[in-house]
């Protein structure tokens, strides 16, 4: 999952001839090709005319939402989504359905939607800088939370059974550091946790980190994600609140 507590990428993407209106999104960002396990407070619509700006428009004048998706004529709007981000280079095949109303767009495909995050409108050049200061302390302190959410069992390996071994975007190892371990278990929806090799830089991508024998070792250690009761609108709220306190604190220090 990343609880794809998702974040922002690639070019602002503006609906043409929207005027700047106040505490309302006027602007959205692409996150990706996203095949979504969960949306949280999800509205949704059929359009049999859909595109991204009619779904856009949509959302944006619907409280408390953040993000929004469009797959074939579906389009749904939601506080917070959990999924995983197709990789690069697999956009084209998993999203590959045209927009029923404005086919040079895509929306999404059969078991993806193509996902935006709603920018709500900032004014002059002030607002834009405290605008990007707050969107990257809130990207860092996500990171941090979802960092955050693996319980460690040092020196020893998690259980070995090889039918619980999974694979995370195309892949059941990785090479690379325990936290980049960490972020790709959590785009996956069944990655219940890894072993991680240090000595080798690696990780095993497991379903269930507690079947088979766990071996002991002093460069071994077991990560397993915990998820269950965790209410994502609160996290995603003091997570939100968190990272503007910060940038207040450090302009009033300014």
């Amino acid at each position: 999952m990343r609880l794809l507590l998702a974040t922002t990428t690639a070019a602002t993407g503006a609906l043409r001839g929207t005027g700047c209106a106040l505490g309302m999104p006027t602007h959205f960002n692409p996150v990706g090709c996203v095949e979504i396990s969960e949306v949280v407070e999800k509205i949704e619509t059929t359009d049999h005319n859909n595109n991204v700006d009619k779904c856009f428009l949509f959302c944006n004048a619907k409280a408390g939402m953040d993000y929004f998706g469009v797959s074939g004529s579906t389009c749904w709007c939601g506080h917070f989504y959990r999924g995983a981000e197709v990789a690069r280079g697999k956009e084209s095949v998993v999203c590959d359905a045209r927009c029923p109303g404005r086919p040079k767009e895509t929306c999404g495909g059969e078991a993806a939607a193509n996902v935006y995050r709603m920018i709500e409108c900032v004014h002059g050049v002030e607002g834009e800088k405290r605008k990007q200061q707050e969107e990257e302390a809130y990207a860092k302190a996500k990171r941090q939370h979802l960092l955050d959410a693996f319980v460690l069992h040092d020196g020893m390996t998690c259980g070995q059974d090889e039918e619980a071994k999974i694979q995370v975007h195309g892949s059941e190892t990785l090479v690379g550091s325990e936290d980049e371990c960490k972020l790709a278990c959590w785009d996956a929806y069944k990655c219940g946790g890894f072993t991680y090799d240090r000595d080798m830089s690696r990780c095993i991508f497991l379903f269930d980190t507690l079947s088979g024998e766990r071996k002991e070792g002093r460069t071994n250690a077991c990560y397993t994600k915990q998820v269950g009761g965790v209410n994502l609108r609160k996290v995603a709220k003091r997570v939100e609140q968190e990272a503007i306190d910060n940038v207040t604190r450090a302009a009033l220090r300014d």
